[in-house]
Parts: C-alpha cells; sequence; structure tokens
C-alpha cells in the first residue's frame, strides 16, 4: 500500500504519524506543484508547544492545512495556481478560508469529515475539491478513532463516532480494537515508521473485509468490495444512471455529461455513493445523505439521484444493501 502511494500522500501521512506520536490530532497535510513535487507540508500542532519557523502550536487554529500554507512565500497568483494542497481530511471553514485566500484552487483529500467539513463555505467559489480513493480515508479513519477514544470523554466519544462511523464502520471498529489493545499507543511509542502503520492497517482492513463476506456463506462473496465513490467515478455512475434511465424508460431528458454534473455537485454535498464491485466491475451502486447522526437512505441504484428525492427515501441508522446490475 504504502509504495503505490504518490509522495504528497505518503507526506500527508508521514505528517500526521507524527502528530499521532506527538499527543496532536492525527491530521497532515502537504502542498505538491504540478509534478508532484512536495514543496510544503505541515501538521496538526493543537496540544503542542513548540513548532519550526513559520509554522503555529498551542493553539486551536494549529491546524495541519495552516501550518503547510504559511510556508508558501509567494503572492504569485499565476504560481498558486499550479499548485496542490492535499490534507488527510477534508479541511474545516477555517482551513476552506485560508486555501481560497491563499490563492491555491486544488484541494485533495482522504477522509471525509461529516463534523468539521467546510464544503458549504466553498460550493461558490472556484475551488477544484475532490475526494481521493476510499482505501485512504479507512487508514485515516483508524488512528482518528483511536485519538478519540483517547483524548474525549466516553460519552463525547461515542456520539463522535456514531457521527462518523457510517462512512468508515470497518476502520472505526479498527480503530476501537488497536485502541482497546494499545497496538497504536506501543507503535508510536516506538516510533515505528508511519509506512509500515499504513501497510498493517490497509492488510488488516483486507483481512476484515474478506471475513466479513466470507462468513455470509455466499459463495463468491469473498470477492465483493464495497467503495466510497470519489469524484473520479462520477462519470461511471452517469453512465450507469443513463442506462437505467432507458431501461425503466424514465423520462427524465438528461445526457451522460449533464448526469454526470448533477452527481459531482451531490457528491460534494452531503451526499455519498457507494460501489459494490467483484471482479474489477461494477455490480451495484447506493447513495445516501447523512443527516446529523443518522443517514437516509436513497433508492438502491444510481436511478435514485435521476427520479427520487432523499425525503422520499426509508430512514435507517446505516446505508446497507445494495442493487444495480449484476
Amino acid at each position: 500500500m504504502w509504495s503505490s502511494m504518490p509522495a504528497p500522500w505518503q507526506a500527508c501521512f508521514e505528517e500526521a504519524w507524527e502528530a499521532y506520536c506527538s499527543g496532536s490530532i492525527p491530521i497532515g497535510a502537504a502542498i505538491a506543484d504540478r509534478h508532484g513535487t512536495v514543496i510544503s507540508r505541515g501538521r496538526n500542532r493543537m496540544h503542542e508547544a513548540e513548532a519550526p519557523p513559520d509554522q503555529i502550536c498551542g493553539t486551536r487554529l494549529a491546524h495541519a492545512e495552516i501550518n503547510a500554507l504559511l510556508q508558501i512565500r509567494t503572492a504569485d497568483s499565476g504560481e498558486l495556481k499550479d499548485l496542490i494542497i492535499y490534507t488527510t481530511t477534508e479541511p474545516c471553514v477555517l482551513c476552506f478560508g485560508a486555501i481560497a485566500m491563499s490563492g491555491i484552487r486544488t484541494v485533495r483529500y482522504a477522509e471525509c469529515d461529516l463534523n468539521r467539513s467546510g464544503n458549504a463555505f466553498i460550493r461558490d467559489r472556484n475551488l477544484d475539491v475532490r475526494q481521493a480513493e476510499h482505501r485512504l480515508g479507512e487508514i485515516q479513519r483508524v488512528p482518528r478513532t483511536d485519538y478519540v477514544l483517547r483524548t474525549m470523554d466516553a460519552a463525547r466519544a461515542e456520539r463522535f463516532l456514531d457521527r462518523e462511523g457510517g462512512d468508515y464502520p470497518q476502520a472505526v471498529e479498527l480503530g476501537r480494537r488497536w485502541h482497546a489493545s494499545g497496538r497504536l499507543a506501543e507503535a508510536a511509542r516506538r516510533r515505528v515508521p508511519i509506512a509500515a502503520v499504513v501497510d498493517e492497517i490497509a492488510a488488516e482492513l483486507d483481512r476484515m473485509q474478506r471475513a466479513f463476506f466470507t462468513g455470509k456463506g455466499e459463495r463468491g462473496m469473498d470477492e465483493l468490495r464495497i467503495v466510497k465513490a470519489t469524484d473520479g467515478d462520477v462519470e461511471r455512475l452517469a453512465r450507469m444512471n443513463q442506462e437505467l434511465i432507458e431501461d425503466e424508460q424514465h423520462e427524465n431528458p438528461m445526457n451522460v455529461e449533464q448526469l454526470a454534473e448533477r452527481m459531482r455537485g451531490f457528491l460534494n454535498t452531503t451526499y455519498s455513493a457507494w460501489l459494490f464491485t467483484a471482479g474489477g466491475d461494477v455490480k451495484g451502486t447506493r447513495w445516501s445523505t447523512m443527516r446529523a447522526s443518522r443517514c437516509i437512505c436513497g433508492t438502491s441504484s444510481s436511478a435514485g439521484i435521476a427520479g427520487v428525492k432523499a425525503g422520499d427515501a426509508r430512514r435507517s441508522t446505516c446505508c446497507s444493501g445494495s442493487s444495480g446490475r449484476t
């Protein structure tokens, strides 16, 4: 897993791990040029008393993205537009505001954050914001879960994890296990390299997913994977949606490009899309939208976005179930 991660993502997770090891919130950020060369990096330093030059610490403003941005020494809008900021967790309003004011126009994040997302702030601003592949978000959620359990009282921690558990249930479960066993804390004490930690988390998540599906007793289910769709999946979702519209002779007049734009808009709000894949093929999709600590499950296929409003959907505590083409 680690060796396949681009350099900016490796820098982000290195910073997040260093934050975890230092007692701060495990979030890291990096800024790279259009060639992928990292030119700045920073991490959360809220609970620390010292910071390198051009970074801040010991304040609730000492976020990873802020510390990465503070090291950029140019006001040239042309240069800034070529930069990309990467972060392990979806930026909050503070960080999105700083990014917008900095002149950087491209944002990539691993883990979505339903509690502090600044996406509403940037909807009408000219920022290109996309989530990375689902696995990176899962990996980030494991130390975040451990951190929440370690630093919050039990009731508050459970409320927090209840809100956030829907997108990464297995990662939250793994974070709970490793918190109970002290596994991450011990790795931090021994300063285990983040590359080894990431690979171990990825391997354990794979084992958990295989165990979950093989335990269902249905032949072939061990090949099924459920991944959260990102902006890169929009075209595929749109094509599937159009096929379903045609099959059901729906009156929706949108073409693939229009459907893709609409779905991209959904993904940039409170909606999430899930892909059910096996053997490299998408077998079905699932759309849901989060409200407070519960989710509103939409129809079981991409046609739900075309013809069903969230208010028509049934209420559930999780987005279980799938459908689509098999």
